[in-house]
């Protein structure tokens, strides 16, 4: 299924997420954090990195270990090493009649808000002052600031005697009542 996600979109929905997998048919067999709350690719990146059927369900993928026929050839000790370790930890999954079961990390319950998913998508994005104080504050006016027209443009007056207007501050009527 295609989404309009980035990929650090779903990034960041799997990092804010764990799955407690029952019949595994939502959830992606390399992807997903389904495993004692880590996705198998993680596990075993370089497994990763040689399999070719990287978008299979758990449903799929579990029977007869059918996730091993998706490997290329492994050539290397830690490919090896790596593999033994997820093949460890798949025997003692499971798979259960009812649907999987999706958790959201960033709430008390569980369950997901569009609140939490902004809060962590622009985390450190800006820093959280305290505004409040900052507007309560009673200090003296240490500068004033005057709104300013913008210079003429050649349709105004063709150019003619901006220098000396703009010298003589008859632009900026402001100004020129506080003098």
């Amino acid at each position: 299924m295609h989404t309009a996600c980035t990929k650090l979109d779903e990034d960041l929905f799997r990092a804010c997420t764990f799955i407690t997998v029952g019949d595994g048919k939502k959830t992606s067999f390399w992807k997903d954090r389904w495993l004692h709350g880590q996705a198998p690719k993680d596990i075993a990146p370089l497994c990763f990195r040689v399999a070719w059927r990287k978008n299979q369900t758990v449903a799929t993928s579990m029977p007869h270990n059918n996730w091993m026929k998706g490997l290329k050839h492994m050539s290397t000790q830690a490919e090896i090493r790596q593999f033994v370790d997820l093949w460890i930890q798949l025997q003692m999954v499971q798979l259960q009649p009812q649907d999987d079961q999706i958790h959201w990390r960033l709430t008390s319950d569980g369950k997901y808000s569009s609140k939490s998913a902004y809060e962590a998508q622009f985390v450190g994005a800006h820093p959280d002052y305290k505004w409040v104080c900052v507007w309560k504050a009673k200090v003296e006016n240490k500068c004033e600031f005057f709104p300013m027209a913008p210079p003429p443009t050649q349709a105004d007056d063709g150019g003619q005697n901006y220098q000396e207007r703009w010298a003589s501050k008859s632009y900026l009527p402001i100004v020129q009542d506080r003098e």
